[in-house]
């Protein structure tokens, strides 16, 4: 998977930084002309990284190039007073490191910077080169020293070796001045999928509040909250307060719309009828109050999240009177993960979700796979939903769904059974996450683009079997039935004879390669060998029942993918 995650990084990265860096030095036909592009894209991307600055000013600290004396990039970021100095090394096969002289050359380029040795560098660059020298030398200026590769996260000895000796020379016996990271492709990868409009912090105020006076569980607090509160931490955070929620907003649900009415027609018995909302957040603080009472107590959550109330929150949020929403109580709990354990959180959310009906698929919000596959889409421009919301079916060529991806991965499975499971309905797939029918599709194999390939063929296959069901003359007999209940053995055999080899490839290049005629011709002759099969053997049987027993669409499948390779 190391190599296609090198492809999806490849494109990111280009599409992000090759218009911007400078290439007037490399010729047209430079048949090293990629390898240098993508170079000097990554090195942009870990100034980005470190320096936390805007793409442009990124692509132009880059001076990789003949006689750049080993340092790719060199940017100095005013906010944290620090000095940026990346080598960027790129790896197609997405394993290795750095070769030992490579890193080499840049200890001896970062020495000669930081002596104000410009003679190894060539002339354009001493201008930048000088104003960061300049930097080095003002009182306060750290130095973050940071080799991006698309390999390994770490270097062997003798690298490694030489890195800390430069390190230990910089900050002498008592300075810490100057560290060094490695950015491999695992880090380069997950700061490219990160979704960076998280929500970093919200102030909530509580009214009457009270602390959680137990030394054996987390910093917590609760109180009420007035909804336009609420409200406008919505308008501010949108849906991202609800995202480790297991449930997106759904919408117009009964619950949601007595949330409304009572918000609206009886705004003071809102905290009587409301379960309320739950916040966790990674850190909590308390603002120092002037008053020795607990009236009021405004309090600062880091990273927060509404784990429970999510309809509650989504709800209010689209009531436009704002004087009636200030006369709305909600009970209100702000929970600290702070120092906690993972499964602590998992746990809170779990237990805090009864106000609509839980569904077996709703947890698989918490499946770090889901979370994987929907990080690996995104890096290739497709929004893959896997959480329950009102939303979760509006479906294009640049979104997808949990239930697409199971039926189309169950196709894609070689296992028959698992075909048919998806016929008769995907909630069997969602009832225990930790095994099989679900840990057979979902686990570690499968990436993200793998499984929006295999649905991109699902599409093609049902919109063919749509289109040959329409133009059948009547609404009955064999060949309309074996369409209508034999869709998923259909696929499933289509998909057997492509080969799984066939959607192991970057999103991109399988769209670009996919050949709809060719598969056309291939389901054409799988539906004919499913017809031949069901006539010689199955002649008055209920093509419904046919299709929902595993021993039956096994003996069909078989024998449509024999007729088809023939």
């Amino acid at each position: 998977m190391s190599t296609l995650k090198v492809n999806q990084l490849k494109t990111k990265i280009k599409q992000r930084f090759e218009d911007l860096i400078n290439t007037s030095d490399i010729a047209e036909h430079d048949k090293d002309r990629d390898n240098k592009v993508l170079s000097r894209c990554l090195a942009a991307l870990a100034i980005q990284m470190a320096g936390e600055t805007t793409e442009e000013l990124a692509a132009s600290s880059v001076i990789d190039g003949s006689d750049d004396n080993g340092i790719d990039a060199v940017f100095y970021n005013p906010t944290e007073k620090e000095v940026v100095i990346v080598q960027a090394k790129w790896i197609h096969a997405g394993s290795g490191e750095p070769e030992a002289k490579d890193v080499s050359t840049f200890i001896d380029g970062i020495k000669d910077l930081i002596e104000l040795n410009l003679d190894p560098f060539r002339k354009e660059t001493h201008p930048l080169l000088s104003g960061i020298w300049e930097k080095i030398n003002t009182p306060g200026t750290t130095i973050k020293i940071l080799l991006a590769t698309t390999g390994a996260s770490t270097l062997a000895k003798h690298s490694t070796t030489k890195l800390t000796k430069l390190i230990s020379d910089l900050n002498g016996a008592d300075d810490e001045l100057a560290s060094y990271s490695i950015a491999g492709l695992s880090e380069l990868y997950n700061h490219l999928a990160e979704d960076k409009t998280a929500t970093k912090e919200i102030t909530l105020t509580l009214e009457n509040w009270h602390a959680v006076n137990n030394s054996s569980t987390n910093n917590a607090f609760y109180g009420t909250v007035d909804g336009l509160q609420l409200k406008k931490i919505w308008d501010n955070t949108g849906s991202k307060i609800i995202s480790s929620n297991i449930r997106g907003a759904l919408g117009d649900t009964d619950v949601n719309t007595k949330i409304r009415k009572t918000a609206t027609e009886e705004p003071e018995l809102f905290w009587y009828y409301n379960n309320g909302i739950t916040f966790t957040a990674d850190s909590i603080s308390r603002a120092a109050a002037n008053t020795t009472t607990k009236t009021y107590g405004t309090f600062s959550l880091t990273k927060p999240s509404v784990v429970n109330g999510a309809q509650t929150m989504s709800t209010l949020s689209k009531i436009l009177d704002d004087e009636c929403l200030e006369r709305v109580k909600v009970a209100v709990r702000i929970i600290s993960l702070e120092g906690s354990t993972e499964e602590f959180g998992t746990a809170i959310t779990r237990s805090n979700n009864l106000q609509n009906r839980i569904e077996g698929r709703d947890f698989v919000a918490q499946d770090p796979e889901q979370h994987r596959i929907q990080k690996e889409m995104y890096m290739e421009g497709i929004e893959y939903r896997f959480i329950r919301d009102t939303e979760e079916n509006l479906t294009s060529d640049k979104s997808c769904n949990l239930i697409e991806a199971t039926i189309a991965l169950a196709c894609a499975s070689g296992d028959v059974n698992l075909a048919v499971a998806a016929k008769t309905g995907t909630g069997r797939f969602f009832l225990d996450l930790s095994k099989a029918p679900y840990k057979t599709i979902f686990n570690p194999t499968i990436s993200g683009s793998y499984t929006f390939n295999t649905i991109s063929t699902l599409r093609q296959i049902d919109e063919w079997i749509k289109e040959k069901i329409k133009a059948q003359p009547k609404k009955s007999g064999l060949t309309y039935g074996s369409l209508v209940h034999g869709n998923r053995i259909i696929a499933a055999a289509a998909m057997r004879t492509l080969g799984k080899k066939y959607f192991e490839k970057t999103i991109g290049d399988f769209t670009n390669e996919t050949d709809k005629a060719a598969l056309h011709n291939k389901l054409e002759l799988i539906h004919e060998a499913l017809i031949g099969e069901i006539d010689k053997n199955f002649q008055g049987k209920f093509l419904a029942v046919l299709f929902k027993s595993p021993t039956n669409s096994k003996q069909v499948f078989e024998a449509a993918i024999n007729f088809s390779n023939k």
